[in-house]
């Protein structure tokens, strides 16, 4: 239960020693958090990497996605999709499927199924 506090850690002390955090390290991370329920921490280490110029990716949107559709915070999934169109990056089938999912455990299925129906006029395939 405590890998993603370690992960956390590792961060820090990258940036203690003046290393520069990767994508895939921050990735890593955050699926940490998303696996451990942490969907605050996941949150707050996508925020860190826009301000220190870490690049995100889909994996980066679709691990803190995931962290909110666990955790019944369907509205941040939506934030969070709508950010990735702003911010030009790829979405794919676990992305979308997460935040449909976001929703139907939300019970907000008429959001659920406007999702759906974006995604089919996207061509994004659902897995």
């Amino acid at each position: 239960g405590g890998q993603w506090q370690l992960s956390l850690q590792l961060l820090r002390e990258m940036a203690l020693n003046k290393i520069n955090a990767s994508t895939t390290a921050c990735n890593a991370c955050i699926s940490s958090c998303e696996k451990c329920g942490q969907w605050q921490a996941a949150l707050v280490l996508l925020a860190v990497m826009a301000t220190t110029l870490v690049r995100t990716d889909t994996i980066t949107y679709n691990a803190c996605i995931s962290s909110c559709e666990k955790n019944r915070q369907w509205q941040l999934a939506l934030v969070l999709l709508a950010r990735m169109s702003s911010e030009q990056v790829v979405k794919d089938g676990i992305t979308c499927n997460a935040c449909i999912s976001a929703c139907e455990k939300s019970g907000e299925w008429l959001v659920a199924l406007s999702l759906i129906e974006g995604m089919a006029a996207s061509q994004i395939e659902r897995d």
